[in-house]
């Protein structure tokens, strides 16, 4: 019996281990008060967020958190991320559009504006 209570005991704290996990991943966003579908404002490093699933990598932005943005530009014609410096602090602004779509980043933000310092 008391190897039973020690097992289900350890079985429910892994549970709840977990979904801690998974809260804390999934509210990373909401850290800042960054709420979906507004403006957010970042800077950083231009980067390649791995997408495993692909096996490709996306542009995107790792902050001075070290959190992983997806970027998308607002008008592929206008090609504001089309050509970013990785050696240089980039500030961008936008819209966050989503939760990230690879295990790495956080999200994905709409890009209206970049500045290279």
């Amino acid at each position: 019996m008391d190897k039973l209570l020690r097992i289900v005991t350890i079985g429910v704290l892994a549970v709840l281990i977990i979904a801690i996990i998974f809260y804390i991943k999934s509210s990373k966003i909401l850290d800042n008060n960054i709420d979906m579908g507004g403006e957010i404002s970042l800077s950083g490093h231009a980067t390649c967020v791995a997408d495993s699933s692909q096996g490709t990598c996306l542009l995107g932005l790792k902050d001075k958190d070290g959190r992983y943005f997806e970027l998308r530009d607002t008008d592929p014609a206008l090609k504001n991320i089309s050509y970013l410096p990785t050696e240089k602090v980039i500030n961008i602004k936008g819209i966050l559009i989503s939760g990230g779509t690879t295990s790495q980043s956080v999200g994905v933000v709409s890009v209206s504006n970049v500045e290279i310092e």
